[in-house]
């Protein structure tokens, strides 16, 4: 093994601990005062990562040990904090705080996703790290979507 390699479990427990953490942070900002647009866009943020969190359960479920134990020749920085800080999103958030924050930890994972899949060389671990790079990037899509449909409002 090379100083430069990184199994693909925890490159998935890292993706699905960042969800964990957007989750618990949405469910404390729900229970708070937001204003109604604030409120509205955390309930869809919270049943996006959800899903997120538990498609990437499911994946850890079902993938073979092998492709799970297997290497990718990446080191991607797997620090859950440097890509999502609680703390980003202030207590009563606007729908701008909100956005910033959940792109910008979009963006992080997709980014770990995309250079995790690029340097994969096994065919089912590429296939298994190309499927959650898309849907990431498909629920940063639809999210970029519902907020332009909310800015309508």
């Amino acid at each position: 093994m090379s100083c430069c390699q990184t199994q693909v479990r925890p490159i998935l427990l890292f993706v699905q601990k960042v969800h964990l953490a957007v989750i618990d942070r949405l469910e404390d900002l729900i229970e708070g005062e937001l204003s109604p647009r604030a409120q509205f866009l955390a309930d869809y943020l919270l049943k996006q990562e959800r899903l997120l969190e538990e498609a990437v359960h499911q994946g850890l479920k079902r993938a073979d040990a092998g492709t799970l134990n297997a290497f990718v020749d990446a080191k991607p920085s797997l620090d859950a904090s440097g890509v999502f800080e609680p703390a980003r999103i202030p207590d009563s958030p606007t729908v701008d705080d909100l956005t910033g924050t959940i792109f910008t930890t979009r963006d992080a994972l997709i980014e770990v996703l995309r250079e995790s899949t690029r340097c994969a060389s096994d065919r089912k671990v590429k296939e298994l790290l190309l499927s959650f790079w898309k849907l990431e990037e498909a629920e940063r899509n639809q999210l970029a979507c519902s907020v332009m449909q909310l800015d309508g409002l």
